[in-house]
Formats: C-alpha cells, sequence, structure tokens
C-alpha cells in the first residue's frame, strides 16, 4: 500500500471525501495514489509541469496494483484542468509566491472546487493575504514540524466576497488549528518570537531609516506572536 510522509499525511488528513481530486505538482504521485487506495476519491488527476514526476506516477500506481482511474497530466499550473470538472484540488510543496501564480493565472478553474488545499513552502503569511483578498475563505490550517522546519498547510474554499479590512498581522499565524497541533504551534510562535528578535537585534546597530522600518515591523510581529502565546495559556 502507498505510504506517505507526515507532511503529505496531514494533507491528506484534511481532503474529504469527493469524486474528483486533482494534485498539482504531483511528484511521485503518492497522494492521489494514497487516497484512490482509501477509496476516499473515485477519480483523480495529477498534473506537473515536467515529464519525469508523471512517469514515476505511473510507476508508482503500477507498482501498487492500483486501477482506478487516475489521468497523469502534463502542464503548467492549472491549465489542464480547464475542462475537467474538480471538486477538490492541492497544491503543495512548492513556494507560496508560486502557489499565488498558480491560483491568479486560472481564479476560474481554482474556484470551481468546493475546497482547496495548500502546502506552502515558505511566504505563508503573504499567501493567506493574497487568499482573503482574492475571494477565498480559509477553513482550517495544520501544522507539523519536520526535522528544524514547520509545514502550514491551509484548507480553504472560494468565497464571493473578499477581505480588506483586517490587521495585516493576522496573516502572520495559522488560524482554526486543531486542538492536535496546539504543541506544534505553540513551539512555532517561540520560534517566531525569536526570529524577530534576531531581526531586531540585527537592525538596532543601524540608523538607517530603512533598518529602523524594519526593525518596528519586527518588534510589531513579536508583540502579535506574544499575544497569541499567551491565549494559549
Amino acid at each position: 500500500m502507498v505510504k506517505l510522509n507526515e507532511r503529505l499525511q496531514v494533507v491528506a488528513d484534511l481532503i474529504p471525501v469527493c469524486d474528483n481530486f486533482a494534485d498539482i505538482g504531483t511528484d511521485h504521485g503518492y497522494l492521489p495514489l494514497y487516497l484512490l487506495e482509501r477509496h476516499r476519491i473515485v477519480r483523480a488527476y495529477a498534473t506537473d509541469i515536467n515529464q519525469g514526476p508523471l512517469e514515476r506516477g505511473k510507476k508508482n500506481a503500477d507498482k501498487n496494483q492500483i486501477t482506478t482511474p487516475i489521468s497523469f497530466l502534463l502542464g503548467n499550473g492549472l491549465e489542464p484542468l480547464r475542462d475537467k470538472k474538480i471538486d477538490v484540488m492541492s497544491i503543495c510543496g512548492m513556494g507560496g509566491e508560486l502557489i499565488i501564480q498558480i491560483l491568479k493565472k486560472e481564479p476560474e478553474t481554482a474556484k470551481k472546487c468546493e475546497a482547496i488545499i495548500l502546502q506552502p513552502n515558505n511566504e505563508a503569511s503573504r499567501l493567506r493575504k493574497f487568499l482573503r483578498e482574492n475571494g477565498y475563505v480559509i477553513l482550517e490550517e495544520a501544522l507539523i514540524k519536520d526535522r528544524h522546519l514547520f509545514y502550514e498547510i491551509i484548507k480553504i474554499k472560494p468565497s464571493d466576497g473578499v477581505v480588506t479590512n483586517y490587521d495585516l498581522l493576522e496573516n502572520e499565524v495559522p488560524i482554526n488549528v486543531r486542538e492536535k497541533y496546539s504543541d506544534v504551534l505553540y513551539e512555532y510562535l517561540t520560534y517566531k518570537i525569536k526570529v524577530e528578535n534576531n531581526i531586531i537585534k540585527g537592525c538596532s546597530c543601524s540608523d538607517d531609516n530603512m533598518a529602523k522600518t524594519k526593525m518596528k515591523a519586527a518588534e510589531q510581529r513579536k508583540v502579535y506572536f506574544q499575544q497569541k502565546l499567551k491565549e494559549m495559556k
């Protein structure tokens, strides 16, 4: 049977039972194959911009004797799915800015979905800002730590409205995190405070206006993270 690493397992746990699922940037195809094998989905689409990952996905499907319908599609972002009915999709293992560009390029395709699970490797705060201001609602988030790296996993759904009048600091921290991830969230906030302390220390020796601006922003984020820590106690 297909086995997932901890990061992809958390992603899989956030995917609701559905008919048509698409995994964007599928790599080895592990996630859609896992869901098919456990009858969580009826049909899968695995897409990638490169042929190599799709070939590896096909080999894994054959290796695990998965005969349930799965299509391996070559193409950039959501382009291969324009004419497909997709209920749920995942976009994982890439930078937050790249995820933003994928969603911006094909908004109609993305917003046909009932739910989308995102796992940015970086710039999660920037991604949240984009989501809130471009017609997506953040349903829940998960947080894991693998070695020294934290991974934020965001489950969203399309919305008719946009949010523009809110505290931008809200983008810095995962929301609606399940209780099972609370210990990791506590550790994550502690880590973020250390990062801001390092920025403040590095900028405090400079009289440059840019450094002062950077230090002030770091101080604001630090206070926000400290408040979130207090709320958890």
